[in-house]
Protein backbone atom coordinates (compact mmCIF):
# COMPACT_ATOMS: atom_id res chain seq x y z
CA UNK A 1 0.00 0.00 0.00
CA UNK A 2 1.80 3.30 -0.59
CA UNK A 3 0.38 6.64 0.87
CA UNK A 4 -0.57 9.48 -0.80
CA UNK A 5 3.28 10.99 -0.76
CA UNK A 6 3.84 7.55 -2.64
CA UNK A 7 6.12 6.00 -0.22
CA UNK A 8 4.91 2.36 0.52
CA UNK A 9 3.70 1.24 4.02
CA UNK A 10 5.25 -1.78 3.98
CA UNK A 11 7.73 -2.75 6.42
CA UNK A 12 6.13 -0.27 8.62
CA UNK A 13 4.52 -1.55 12.04
CA UNK A 14 1.31 -2.66 12.00
CA UNK A 15 -1.72 -0.97 12.62
CA UNK A 16 -1.91 0.87 15.50
CA UNK A 17 -5.45 1.75 17.08
CA UNK A 18 -5.34 5.49 18.41
CA UNK A 19 -6.65 6.28 21.46
CA UNK A 20 -7.31 9.63 20.82
CA UNK A 21 -9.10 9.35 17.91
CA UNK A 22 -11.14 7.50 15.88
CA UNK A 23 -8.77 7.15 12.98
CA UNK A 24 -6.44 3.63 12.39
CA UNK A 25 -2.55 4.75 11.79
CA UNK A 26 0.27 3.23 9.92
CA UNK A 27 3.73 4.11 11.60
CA UNK A 28 6.53 4.64 8.78
CA UNK A 29 10.29 3.31 9.64
CA UNK A 30 11.25 6.91 9.84
CA UNK A 31 8.53 7.82 12.44
CA UNK A 32 5.84 10.08 10.09
CA UNK A 33 2.01 8.21 10.68
CA UNK A 34 -0.43 7.95 8.33
CA UNK A 35 -3.86 8.43 9.78
CA UNK A 36 -6.70 7.26 8.07
CA UNK A 37 -10.56 7.72 9.10
CA UNK A 38 -14.17 7.47 8.05
CA UNK A 39 -17.28 8.83 9.18
CA UNK A 40 -21.00 9.91 8.40
CA UNK A 41 -22.69 12.59 9.52
CA UNK A 42 -24.91 10.73 12.07
CA UNK A 43 -28.37 11.79 12.68
CA UNK A 44 -28.17 15.17 11.03
CA UNK A 45 -29.83 13.28 8.55
CA UNK A 46 -32.50 12.62 10.04
CA UNK A 47 -32.87 16.18 10.10
CA UNK A 48 -32.40 16.59 6.97
CA UNK A 49 -35.26 14.62 6.02
CA UNK A 50 -37.41 16.18 8.15
CA UNK A 51 -36.81 19.56 7.07
CA UNK A 52 -36.35 18.85 3.24
CA UNK A 53 -32.82 21.27 3.52
CA UNK A 54 -30.44 18.62 2.07
CA UNK A 55 -27.89 21.29 0.05
CA UNK A 56 -25.60 21.76 2.99
CA UNK A 57 -25.44 17.90 4.42
CA UNK A 58 -22.60 16.79 1.92
CA UNK A 59 -20.43 19.89 3.72
CA UNK A 60 -20.15 18.04 6.81
CA UNK A 61 -18.70 14.97 5.70
CA UNK A 62 -15.26 17.29 5.46
CA UNK A 63 -15.16 17.82 8.81
CA UNK A 64 -16.49 14.31 10.73
CA UNK A 65 -18.35 16.68 1.57
CA UNK A 66 -19.33 16.36 -1.40
CA UNK A 67 -17.77 19.22 -3.79
CA UNK A 68 -18.61 22.25 -1.97
CA UNK A 69 -16.75 20.91 0.92
CA UNK A 70 -13.69 19.96 -0.85
CA UNK A 71 -13.55 23.50 -2.40
CA UNK A 72 -13.61 25.17 0.11
CA UNK A 73 -10.85 23.26 1.61
CA UNK A 74 -8.83 23.04 -1.27
CA UNK A 75 -9.10 19.25 -1.16
CA UNK A 76 -9.55 16.73 -4.61
CA UNK A 77 -12.69 15.16 -4.53
CA UNK A 78 -11.94 10.90 -4.74
CA UNK A 79 -14.85 9.64 -6.62
CA UNK A 80 -16.09 5.92 -5.92
CA UNK A 81 -18.69 3.48 -6.25
CA UNK A 82 -22.34 3.92 -5.94
CA UNK A 83 -23.56 0.73 -4.24
CA UNK A 84 -27.10 -0.58 -4.68
CA UNK A 85 -28.52 -1.92 -1.73
CA UNK A 86 -32.26 -2.91 -2.74
CA UNK A 87 -34.55 -2.28 0.36
CA UNK A 88 -32.10 -1.17 2.65
CA UNK A 89 -33.19 2.62 3.03
CA UNK A 90 -36.69 3.70 3.54
CA UNK A 91 -38.34 5.49 0.18
CA UNK A 92 -36.27 9.03 -0.89
CA UNK A 93 -33.97 8.63 2.20
CA UNK A 94 -29.77 8.13 1.22
CA UNK A 95 -26.47 7.80 3.57
CA UNK A 96 -23.50 10.03 3.72
CA UNK A 97 -20.43 8.68 4.82
CA UNK A 98 -16.78 10.16 4.35
CA UNK A 99 -13.11 8.77 4.30
CA UNK A 100 -9.91 10.81 4.92
CA UNK A 101 -6.70 9.74 4.57
CA UNK A 102 -3.36 11.64 5.26
CA UNK A 103 0.81 11.78 6.60
CA UNK A 104 1.60 13.36 9.74
CA UNK A 105 4.98 14.47 9.68
CA UNK A 106 7.22 13.75 13.13
CA UNK A 107 9.13 16.73 13.12
CA UNK A 108 5.72 18.88 12.73
CA UNK A 109 4.01 17.38 15.40
CA UNK A 110 6.10 17.82 18.65
CA UNK A 111 5.28 21.52 19.81
CA UNK A 112 2.34 21.98 17.93
CA UNK A 113 0.42 24.17 19.11
CA UNK A 114 -3.85 23.87 20.28
CA UNK A 115 -5.73 26.65 19.14
CA UNK A 116 -9.51 26.94 20.52
CA UNK A 117 -11.62 28.69 17.85
CA UNK A 118 -15.27 29.68 18.35
CA UNK A 119 -18.28 27.27 16.91
CA UNK A 120 -20.24 27.49 13.81
CA UNK A 121 -22.92 25.44 15.35
CA UNK A 122 -23.33 21.84 16.68
CA UNK A 123 -21.30 20.75 13.52
CA UNK A 124 -22.01 16.67 13.29
CA UNK A 125 -22.09 15.81 16.68
CA UNK A 126 -25.23 16.37 19.48
CA UNK A 127 -28.36 15.85 16.95
CA UNK A 128 -29.92 13.20 18.88
CA UNK A 129 -30.20 15.14 22.12
CA UNK A 130 -31.08 18.27 19.86
CA UNK A 131 -33.92 16.27 18.56
CA UNK A 132 -34.84 15.16 21.87
CA UNK A 133 -35.05 18.53 23.50
CA UNK A 134 -37.07 20.16 20.30
CA UNK A 135 -39.67 17.10 21.31
CA UNK A 136 -39.67 17.64 24.47
CA UNK A 137 -39.99 21.70 24.42
CA UNK A 138 -42.93 21.55 22.07
CA UNK A 139 -41.06 23.49 19.35
CA UNK A 140 -40.84 22.48 15.88
CA UNK A 141 -38.59 22.44 13.22
CA UNK A 142 -40.45 25.34 11.22
CA UNK A 143 -40.81 27.87 14.55
CA UNK A 144 -38.93 30.99 13.43
CA UNK A 145 -36.00 31.93 16.01
CA UNK A 146 -34.23 35.87 15.54
CA UNK A 147 -30.67 35.80 14.76
CA UNK A 148 -27.76 37.88 16.23
CA UNK A 149 -27.60 39.46 12.62
CA UNK A 150 -31.56 40.93 12.80
CA UNK A 151 -32.59 37.97 9.87
CA UNK A 152 -34.94 35.44 11.60
CA UNK A 153 -34.58 31.79 10.84
CA UNK A 154 -36.24 28.75 11.17
CA UNK A 155 -34.87 26.26 14.40
CA UNK A 156 -34.34 23.54 10.78
CA UNK A 157 -32.34 25.86 9.01
CA UNK A 158 -30.36 26.17 12.00
CA UNK A 159 -29.70 23.32 12.56
CA UNK A 160 -29.32 22.25 8.93
CA UNK A 161 -26.64 25.06 8.71
CA UNK A 162 -23.73 23.54 7.53
CA UNK A 163 -20.24 22.86 9.69
CA UNK A 164 -17.30 25.31 9.30
CA UNK A 165 -14.37 24.02 7.52
CA UNK A 166 -11.62 26.14 9.73
CA UNK A 167 -8.79 25.38 7.76
CA UNK A 168 -8.96 28.28 5.58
Amino acid sequence: MASASGRQARGCRAPVACSATSGGRYIFEDGDCMVASSDGVGTKLKLAFETGIHDTIGIDLVIKGIEDGCQQSDCTLKRGETAEIPGFYAEGEYDLSGFAIGVVKKDKVEGDILIGLPSSGFHSNGFSLARRVLEKSGLSLSDQLPRNDGITSTIGEVLMAPTAIYVK
